[in-house]
């Protein structure tokens, strides 16, 4: 049973980071095409395109970082246990960019390293 929670986290981490990357393509390809130029505000589409893209690089490079540690350790650092839920309430802001689903998907980005971490022991050394 162990193996397979372990298969099971591994194939959700994969998908969830494969769908961050997509997103962050797509923000930041918006950004580098000057997509925000269209805007009324510059500025503030400028650094929305940005953050948003950049949120989704740092969330795929953390679900990257949480598979790497369930597949060596079988366990989670302490330091997962407090970054988790704080990229899950970093999702929620995304509420105010994007439509219903969208926002529903990020939220769910975040949601899979958050279940793998709380579903894993701490490894305390």
């Amino acid at each position: 049973m162990k193996t397979f929670h372990k298969i099971v986290s591994s194939f959700f981490l994969i998908l969830v980071s494969l769908l961050a990357f997509v997103l962050a393509f797509i923000e930041l390809r918006a950004l580098f095409a000057g997509d925000f130029l269209l805007m009324n505000s510059l500025g503030a589409a400028f650094i929305a395109y940005l953050c948003r893209g950049l949120f989704f690089v740092i969330l795929g490079s953390y679900n990257i970082c949480v598979l790497l540690t369930i597949i060596k350790r079988n366990g989670a650092s302490p330091t997962h246990f407090l970054i988790a839920p704080f990229m899950l309430l970093a999702s929620l802001f995304s509420l105010f960019f994007y439509t219903q689903w969208i926002y529903w998907l990020v939220v769910f980005i975040a949601l899979v390293p958050c279940a793998a971490i709380f579903s894993r022991r701490p490894i305390i050394k």
